[in-house]
Parts: C-alpha cells; structure tokens; sequence
C-alpha cells in the first residue's frame, strides 16, 4: 500500500474514486465519516477547508503561524462571503477580518445588508465559546460608477455580539468617510 496513492488512501472524499488504489472502496477519513453518520465536505472543491486567506502571529515565531493574532478572511464576490464569516467565527484568536465587495449603487446597499444578516445569524448559531474581548472587522469596498472606491464597515466584540447592525460609511484617520 505505500507505494500506492497514499493520501488518497487516507483522504479521499466520496466521489474521489479516481484518488483511490483499485481495490479500495473508500478512504479512512470518508468511512469513519460515514460510520460516525457525518458528513466529510470539501470546501468550493478545496479538500482543505478552514484554511485562512491570512494569519497574523507573533514577529518572534518567523515560520510558526500560532498563536494567530489575526485572522483574515477575502472574498472577491459577495455572495460567496458567508463561507468565510463561519470561518472567522469558528478560529479563536483576538481579531477577525472579512473583507469583500459590493458596489456602492442602492444594490450595493442591499448587499450589505445582506451580508450584515449573515453575519448575525451565523453569530447566533455559533456553537463555541469564545473571549469576549476578540474584536471582529468586516469590511465591504464599493466602487461607484465613476470608479471612485468608498468603504463600509461593521465592527463588533464577541461580547456585544453584532447586535442586528448594519454597515455604516468607514471613517480614516483624518475623520473623513472613506
């Protein structure tokens, strides 16, 4: 067996066949899924979920990603966002950020409302204790028709929780929306 495909051997997912040696009906992880009675997803086809677009860890640790400092979250496409608000809620470490995009048009509004949504529910049905002192930052950029880019953010801690906000124009460091 070891000269054969190890890691599909032991990873393979159902409807990986392809991953498996011929005389192999499933993988390990993917019957001691099935005999637990769960489910062993993949991510969007990645066979590694929970991984992170960015941590940020202690300058001293140079290779070594823990303890994460920051956990950072990008979506290109806002509809796809709510995958990355359940990561951040599930990882624990004192800052979270969700960054994505929606326009600025009323659409855009919609969105982020949407998004907004998302985020209490997810919040609510979280099923893990956390610090109440983590901070979360989700940003939304929007770009209007005349390609000028504003940004909206909602900021909250675990403790408060999201409280059904929404987001609101984020303010720069000179005091001006962005």
């Amino acid at each position: 067996m070891w000269g054969r495909p190890w890691n599909g051997l032991m990873l393979a997912r159902p409807g990986e066949a392809h991953l498996l040696p011929d005389e192999v009906k499933g993988s390990v992880l993917a019957d001691a899924a099935s005999r637990l009675g769960l489910r062993y997803p993949s991510e969007r086809g990645n066979r590694q979920p929970m991984t992170f677009d960015a941590v940020f860890s202690e300058p001293a640790k140079e290779d070594d990603p823990f303890p994460i400092r920051v956990a950072i979250e990008h979506e290109k496409d806002w509809t796809g966002f709510d995958t990355e608000i359940k990561k951040l809620l599930y990882v624990r470490c004192p800052l979270k950020v969700g960054i994505t995009y929606t326009g600025d048009s009323s659409k855009g509004e919609e969105y982020r409302s949407k998004i907004a949504d998302w985020i209490q529910e997810d919040f609510e049905e979280i099923e893990l204790e956390e610090d109440s002192r983590t901070e979360y930052l989700f940003l939304a950029g929007a770009e209007s028709d005349n390609f000028e880019v504003s940004w909206y953010s909602l900021e909250f801690n675990a403790q408060a929780g999201p409280q059904k906000r929404d987001f609101q124009p984020a303010i720069q460091p000179d005091g001006n929306a962005a």
